[in-house]
């Protein structure tokens, strides 16, 4: 009798095992949720209590989710499943479910790869669905994302190979019918929560197409009523969450959480998303990532190379990094917020603070100039004020820098701080007014230059907040110095080597100072700014001929480019070989070795397209061309020029148009540096012929 109740218990408890099974089938192996929450912000992870639970105990942060060509729609999905940024439309995206293989196919895939022929980017279309594949690890979608008769199924670009093919799921019938809904539909969250954990896919991704749907009929509904559905459907999305969690061993499986594209803009016009990993081997902690070198933040790009990581499989041949998690940084969710709006800020007033720069810089160099053609006498207060702004040129970008040392939270901030700066200069330069200005240009181009090397040694930590600096939400370019500073280096240390050559330094400590600059900005380990180290070596090469008066010919000017040449090769040979965080420049030499030599004419074209289209619509065209005219024209209407630093003028003008050639945003570069080295000319050459 005790044999058979043991035997009827032991029938029981298999019975009941495998009915446990039956729901999360797979749940004791390594699976990755990729829960695709469309205009998910990141306030909700404040105001959302399971979002909320996930973002204090995992790893929330801030991605960039750019694509080619901008931060919305099917582009930034694919660059997710790409090797680099890719573009997609939605004529791109057609999956259709095959019943005789059960896998679902991208039959407008072709169309992809048509879109990005002339991508200079040169991406990997379907690089994870491809590593996944030949990984023997399985994919599933499960998706739905009708609004009135079109299916817009952007999440299936994340997991399909080169082919367009994902494994397995189910891309209809997830909706059910309900008025009070956009297009009267919303997620049927049982049958999406049943399908996506019985499946037995390595790489699940499970799109909440609700927050989408609202936003594009958004029109369609007050403010107040948007709002309103926005809370029921982020209330839907928490019961959903919370679900998940129970039935879901994430000890064993990852979760990641995201908006591929942009947040919803009603809600917060920062460009940047939310960004969630959690579970198994994830920390409390924050986000790391050697793209953009940033506490916090990601780009899309880095999402590959990660899920790649966590299923175990090696990562090579994407741009991306593997994301890591810092469990040592604890900050709360509202801390995060006040991070991004700091950012936001920033970016936002980015555009509009360079462009009153550059417009005032144009007036004040113009009106000095026809006050020179025109031969006015003016009053000594009048001289004194003309004195001020041109200093005032010189002495803006400085503030700019010292502005993000306060990290205004906001835009009013911002605007307050800036102008209680330019008072208390323009105060503090009147009251100096009777100093020397060769002492007062030495302790400027002096000050310059450290800040903006130690900047760079300390990873951007002084300038981070600042107009000048990189803009994670733009994502041209996240760490080492950006075009705008390397510009302002580039004239402090002309500015610098006059002031020396006055002084009666040795003319070799001039040739020590620009190798240093070059050094700081072409090493690997800051950074590696091509363009501006290109820029930096054109300077030195010529200053060094025109110093030992070396006759330069068409052979020199070849000696001079192969030597440029090979000097970028040894600085990519180092970038490769030594440095773990490989630079653009070594992601650059890597991609020629995979995809051949015509991968430089695309780069080439890439780059002068660029310049080009900045040439057509930038008003740093203006800023150039206007201090060019003034730089010309202070040349000849000034009586007295000391031939010997015209040398250093010379050579700097023809490093900094080397650098607007060899950089895709060149101009940036020359306009900052002609444009402080047309004030300084003027300033030097008026003290000239006053003290005559």
């Amino acid at each position: 009798m005790k044999r058979k109740n043991m035997l009827i218990i032991l029938v029981l408890l298999i019975f009941f095992s495998i009915g446990t099974q039956a729901f999360g089938e797979n749940n004791d192996n390594n699976q990755i949720y990729f829960l695709s929450i469309n205009r998910l912000a990141f306030e909700d992870f404040q105001e959302v209590s399971n979002l909320k639970f996930l973002g204090e105990e995992g790893s929330l942060g801030l991605m960039n989710t750019r694509g080619t060509n901008g931060y919305y729609g099917s582009e930034s999905f694919l660059t997710i499943n790409s090797s680099s940024k890719a573009y997609a439309n939605d004529l791109s995206v057609e999956f259709v479910y095959s019943e005789s293989t059960d896998e679902i196919i991208n039959e407008s895939i072709n169309s992809i790869y048509k879109l990005n022929e002339n991508n200079g980017y040169s991406p990997k279309i379907g690089y994870l669905g491809n590593e996944l594949k030949n990984n023997s690890k399985r994919s599933a979608l499960f998706a739905d994302n009708t609004l009135d008769e079109e299916n817009l199924l952007y999440s299936g670009l994340i997991g399909m190979d080169s082919n367009g093919i994902i494994s397995e799921g189910i891309i209809d019938n997830l909706t059910i019918k309900d008025a009070n809904y956009p297009f009267k539909k919303k997620m049927d969250y049982k049958k999406l929560l049943s399908e996506s954990i019985n499946s037995n896919a390595d790489f699940k991704i499970i799109d909440i197409g609700d927050l989408e749907r609202l936003y594009r009929y958004g029109n369609n509904y007050s403010e107040d009523e948007y709002l309103q559905k926005r809370k029921n459907i982020l209330n839907d999305i928490d019961i959903f969450i919370e679900e998940l969690l129970k039935n879901v061993d994430f000890k064993k499986s990852t979760l990641i959480i995201t908006s591929p594209n942009a947040t919803d803009t009603i809600i917060d016009k920062n460009k940047l998303s939310p960004i969630l990993f959690y579970g198994r081997e994830i920390p409390k902690g924050e986000l790391l990532s050697n793209t953009t070198n940033r506490n916090g933040i990601i780009a899309n790009i880095d999402l590959a190379p990660t899920i790649l990581n966590l299923l175990g499989i090696d990562s090579t041949g994407s741009i991306g990094k593997i994301v890591s998690f810092d469990d040592d940084i604890d900050k709360s969710i509202e801390e995060k917020i006040i991070e991004k709006n700091k950012i936001y800020t920033v970016s936002s007033v980015r555009y509009k603070s360079l462009l009153y720069y550059g417009i005032c810089s144009i007036i004040i160099l113009v009106l000095i100039l026809l006050v020179k053609i025109a031969r006015i006498r003016l009053s000594m207060n009048f001289k004194n004020i003309m004195r001020i702004l041109l200093e005032m040129i010189l002495l803006m970008p400085t503030l700019y820098l010292i502005t993000s040392i306060f990290q205004p939270t906001n835009s009013r901030n911002y605007i307050g701080l800036i102008l209680l700066l330019l008072v208390v200069s323009i105060i503090v330069l009147y009251v100096l007014r009777r100093i020397n200005m060769n002492k007062k240009l030495l302790i400027f181009s002096s000050f310059n230059i450290i800040i903006l090397l130690l900047d760079l040694i300390l990873k951007g930590q002084i300038s981070q907040f600042s107009v000048l600096s990189h803009d994670p939400i733009i994502g041209a370019r996240y760490y080492g110095m950006g075009n705008e500073m390397v510009g302002i280096l580039l004239a402090s240390i002309a500015i610098l080597l006059k002031q020396l050559k006055i002084l009666g330094i040795n003319k070799n400590v001039n040739i020590l100072i620009l190798m240093t600059g070059l050094f700081f900005i072409a090493s690997p380990k800051l950074g590696a700014n091509v363009g501006g180290s290109l820029a930096l070596l054109v300077t030195l090469i010529f200053y060094f001929l025109l110093e030992k008066e070396i006759e330069i010919d068409i052979k020199k000017i070849l000696i001079i480019a192969v030597t440029g040449i090979a000097i970028l090769g040894i600085i990519a040979i180092i970038d490769i070989k030594f440095n773990t965080n490989t630079t653009h420049l070594g992601n650059t030499i890597l991609s020629i070795k995979d995809e051949g030599l015509s991968l430089i004419i695309q780069i080439i074209f890439r780059k002068l397209l660029m310049n080009i289209k900045l040439i057509g619509r930038s008003f740093w065209t203006f800023v150039l061309l206007t201090s060019l005219l003034v730089f010309s024209g202070g040349i000849y209407y000034n009586e007295i020029y000391d031939s010997d630093l015209l040398k250093v003028t010379i050579a700097i003008i023809i490093g900094a148009l080397a650098g607007f050639l060899l950089n895709d945003s060149g101009l940036i570069l020359s306009a900052f540096c002609m444009n402080l080295l047309a004030a300084e000319h003027i300033l030097m050459g008026s003290e000239k012929i006053e003290e005559k």
